[in-house]
């Protein structure tokens, strides 16, 4: 199963939800954690496109 983890603010990026991620990503093979607080490069064009690609989209 294809996750993508959207990250909004540095503050939800707590140790429980990296833990989370974690365990997820040792079960799925394609897993992508997007931390949207990092830039502003960030192309919403693509991530609209990555959005639909993965099976499950979590935001924290």
């Amino acid at each position: 199963m294809k996750n993508l983890y959207l990250i909004k603010e540095e503050s939800g990026f707590t140790d429980t939800v990296r833990e989370l991620i974690e365990a997820a990503t040792a079960e799925d093979n394609d897993t992508l954690v997007v931390k949207l607080y990092e830039g502003e490069d960030i192309d919403y064009d693509i991530l609209i496109d990555k959005i639909f690609y993965y099976d499950k989209v979590i935001c924290f």
